[in-house]
């Protein structure tokens, strides 16, 4: 059943639809859940607009949620498709793989999806070919960098335990990456594997025979999905902890380094456009987020006993 999966139509005035204006159609498949979801949603409309496509003049959307169940990506893709949608827009790559899955043909347009090109989801990033392009984000070097601005945050620590998904493609290149950035910052890297809820609390409960200095979450969608679990976990044992989505330290998590994720759906509204106006995909270079976000929370840090250096807090958007 999909009932959970709740379906919003941003409706046209009847009018318009009765002068014979073709309206077009565009199908967005959210992660999690309508609250959690309307600034990105919001955010993909202003790059419609932005590019001249009005709600109320040129097209509607149809979103489903996929209430941090990756497994109902299937039946919310067909959903769409069934509802007539010329383009697709959807962010996690389990959504993008569940899209590809269900049409060759469709437009999908991807909202900062991790390495496409490695994950096999676009030939390359300047000629993706096929149906699929968008906005993309690389997950090794901004986990590294995200690893880098935490050193800088808690400069005595000496061991960090980085907490990642094996399941999702390209994770053996990322802990490679984040294990080299940490030797030369001689901070020993320990990783802990989760590709399921219950196997995120084990690697939660494996850190307390570590008790490391830190933890870097990854970026994998469970994380996401699963945060609560985290941050609540970071809380009651006093582990600093580094994440992947800024909502996290907006919950309560320590700090967070990430592509603002109001532009990411800001720049795929406009490869809509572009693609609603006759573009094809494979002709659409895949681009980069052009904002990037350093969140550190005060409360939190201040619970941990954490002074947040000058230069930190001169650079990041503090959260009280």
């Amino acid at each position: 059943m999909l009932l959970l999966a709740v379906a919003t139509t941003l409706a046209v005035p009847q009018g318009l639809a009765q002068a014979g204006n073709r309206i077009r159609r565009v199908g967005i498949a959210f992660s999690s859940d309508p609250q959690t979801s309307r600034p990105y949603l919001d955010a993909l409309v202003r790059g419609l607009e932005a590019r001249g496509y009005r709600l109320d003049r040129d097209c509607v959307v149809e979103v489903r949620y996929a209430q941090g169940r990756p497994e109902r990506y299937p039946a919310i893709i067909g959903e769409l498709l069934a509802a007539g949608a010329d383009v697709i827009v959807v962010g996690a790559n389990s959504s993008v793989l569940a899209a590809k899955a269900a049409t060759s043909a469709l437009p999908i347009v991807m909202a900062g999806s991790l390495d496409p090109d490695v994950a096999g989801l676009v030939a390359s990033l300047a000629r993706p070919g096929g149906n699929v392009t968008g906005v993309s984000s690389m997950s090794a070097d901004i986990t590294a960098k995200r690893l880098q601005l935490l050193h800088e945050l808690l400069p005595a620590a000496s061991r960090v335990a980085y907490l990642t998904n094996p399941a999702v493609p390209g994770w053996e290149r990322v802990t490679r990456d984040v294990e080299s950035a940490g030797g030369k910052m001689a901070l020993r890297v320990a990783t802990v594997t989760a590709s399921t809820p219950e196997e995120v609390d084990r690697a939660l409960a494996s850190l307390l025979g570590q008790r490391p200095d830190a933890l870097l979450v990854g970026n994998a969608l469970l994380f996401w999905t699963h945060r609560r679990r985290v941050i609540d976990f970071c809380a009651q044992h006093r582990v600093p902890a580094s994440y992947a989505y800024g909502q996290a330290v907006r919950e309560g998590g320590l700090t967070s380094y990430a592509a603002d994720l109001e532009d990411t759906f800001r720049l795929a509204g406009g490869y809509v456009a572009r693609i609603l106006g006759g573009a094809k995909p494979a002709d659409l270079p895949v681009e980069q987020p052009t904002r990037y976000e350093l969140l550190i929370n005060a409360r939190t840090a201040t619970a941990l006993g954490i002074a947040i250096p000058d230069v930190l807090r001169a650079r990041a958007d503090v959260v009280d």
